[in-house]
C-alpha cells in the first residue's frame, strides 16, 4: 500500500523510468469529491495533483501524448479542448 489514504485512489501507471507512479484519486472530496490525477515517488512520497480541474480526470498513463496547443507565454496548454494547467512533469 504506496498511498496509505482513506480516499479512493486508482488505475496506478508506472512512468517508463519506473521512478514516479501516476494515479487518479477523489482525495480533494472536501471541496467537490472530484476525480483528479496525481503523480508520486515510486517509494509513495511526494503525491502532487497535476490537474487541479473542476471536471473529473481519470486513468493516466505515461504513453504517448497528444498534440498540445501551447499558449505564446508557455502558460496554459489546450487538451481535449479544454483550457488546464501545464504538468509540472513534462513542460516547464
Amino acid at each position: 500500500n504506496l498511498t496509505n489514504h482513506p480516499a479512493e485512489d486508482n488505475h496506478a501507471s508506472w512512468s517508463p523510468d519506473g521512478a514516479r507512479i501516476a494515479f487518479d484519486s477523489d482525495r480533494d472530496r472536501d471541496r467537490d469529491r472530484n476525480w483528479e490525477i496525481y503523480v508520486m515517488n515510486a517509494d509513495g512520497t511526494n503525491p502532487i495533483n497535476i490537474t487541479q480541474h473542476r471536471d473529473p480526470d481519470f486513468n493516466p498513463s505515461w504513453g504517448p501524448a497528444f498534440t498540445l496547443s501551447i499558449s505564446p507565454k508557455e502558460r496554459l496548454a489546450t487538451l481535449w479542448g479544454k483550457v488546464k494547467r501545464p504538468n509540472p512533469y513534462t513542460m516547464k
